[in-house]
């Protein structure tokens, strides 16, 4: 696996539990919450992943 092939394999799966999470219908703010952390998570990888170039 190449240096940052990683960060591409993370964000494949931060991406994969992001729509996983928001699947399930969000009634309370805890839900809600994780959703946004998956989100935020999911965010960050794509940006290192793109600023790294391996995503492009």
């Amino acid at each position: 696996m190449a240096d940052s092939q990683w960060i591409v394999d993370d964000f494949s799966a931060a991406l994969a539990q992001l729509g996983n999470a928001l699947a399930v219908p969000a009634e309370l703010d805890l839900i809600k919450a994780g959703c946004i952390q998956y989100f935020e998570f999911s965010f960050e990888l794509g940006w290192k992943a793109c600023k790294d170039g391996t995503y492009l």
